[in-house]
């Protein structure tokens, strides 16, 4: 019992820290990339602390919402709303204006999912609350369950 629960809680960290390494670092793993949001710009359909799921295409259409690099080398993800050749116009959900026009070279992917419990996750094996309640359910596991080794 005690060995699986420290295999589930390594695989746990494991994954919430690759999460962080792809994001912090734009790092694609088998052609998909990760990023964290920091604005509420996409919302309700994408929610700050969310991480989204980026993977380039060759084509992209009205509506798709998409992730690419601005001017000033920031990353923006928002909804194309207008598509002239290599011109493309995009939005955020929550925004009263659209952005300023970019190329489709521009663009680093659509979003094809959005991690929303990451966020949660991350909060809860962060508090200490969490490794002290982790701590005394160890502790109370260690007691209660006898060892093979004393019978």
């Amino acid at each position: 019992m005690k060995k699986l629960f420290k295999i589930i809680l390594v695989v746990i960290l494991l994954i919430i820290l690759t999460f962080n390494i792809l994001s912090a670092f734009n790092l694609p793993l088998f052609g998909f990339r990760m990023y964290a949001v920091k604005s509420g710009s996409m919302e309700p359909k994408i929610k700050i602390g969310d991480y989204i799921i980026v993977k380039s295409s060759s084509s992209y259409k009205l509506g798709d919402i998409v992730t690419y690099r601005n001017k000033d080398d920031e990353y923006i993800t928002h909804r194309i709303i207008s598509i002239d050749d290599n011109t493309i116009i995009t939005q955020g959900d929550a925004n009263n204006t659209y952005d300023e026009p970019i190329k489709k070279e521009q663009i680093i992917g659509k979003v094809i999912y959005t991690f929303k419990f990451i966020k949660k996750t991350k909060t809860i094996l962060t508090s200490p609350v969490f490794w002290i309640l982790v701590f005394a359910l160890g502790t109370l596991i260690t007691l209660v369950i006898p060892n093979k080794d004393k019978l």
